[in-house]
């Protein structure tokens, strides 16, 4: 018996039925039991181009990192107006004795009171360092010039100042000045000389002290 066109296109309909019908019977059936069971892995979590969510942490919020050794600190104010180590104010190194409160002391001769026939020795007294009211580090100085016990009051120099071959040390209110002599920078030393101008009273006295040594403790 031969087909006819129409016979043949009815079954192939049929079978293209039969096909379709298989096909969506097995999708309803789901994974396989492997497949099921299977552990879900983090890229099945996390889609392409999605950025993984952070873990939660148990224990409490994640931790800050350590600050990085490489980045410089903020450094501490240093302290302001403060006065050399044993004077609890500036007021006190005009009135402390120096023999007994200096760091170091200086001795030398000044010539024109060898001219006179009088005593000679004069001596630099340093006090020790303290802060300027910018928090700079200074040296302050007295010597044993006086005028009938009348002192003169203490001078004070940046630490950064003292270099060779001399520096000036003066007073904001004009009452001392002092013209100190060194060989070396930063040296005290060095200190071999100094030129002292001091006011007292109504006039200034002046002293010129030379070959300074530094005393033995």
């Amino acid at each position: 018996m031969q087909a006819t066109p129409s016979s043949v296109k009815i079954i192939l309909t049929i079978v293209s039925s039969v096909l379709l019908s298989c096909g969506s019977k097995e999708d309803q059936k789901g994974p396989s039991p492997e497949v099921a069971n299977r552990p879900v892995s983090p890229a099945d979590q996390n889609p392409i181009g999605q950025a993984p969510s952070l873990p939660v942490n148990p224990s409490g919020p994640v931790e800050p990192n350590p600050v990085d050794p490489t980045i410089p600190s903020v450094p501490t104010p240093v302290p302001v107006n403060v006065p050399p180590s044993g004077f609890t104010t500036w007021l006190e190194l005009d009135s402390a004795n120096p023999e007994l409160k200096s760091v170091a002391i200086f001795e030398g001769a000044d010539p024109a009171l060898a001219l006179l026939g009088l005593n000679p020795e004069c001596k630099l007294y340093y006090l020790g360092e303290g802060t300027d009211e910018g928090g700079q580090a200074v040296l302050v100085f007295r010597t044993s010039y006086n005028h009938n016990g009348d002192t003169h009051p203490y001078l004070i120099l940046p630490k950064t100042s003292l270099r060779a071959p001399g520096v000036v040390l003066k007073r904001t209110d004009g009452l001392a000045e002092m013209f100190l002599k060194l060989r070396a920078d930063g040296d005290l030393n060095s200190i071999y000389a100094f030129n002292l101008k001091w006011f007292h009273t109504n006039h200034y006295d002046t002293g010129t002290c030379d070959s300074l040594q530094r005393a033995q403790p």
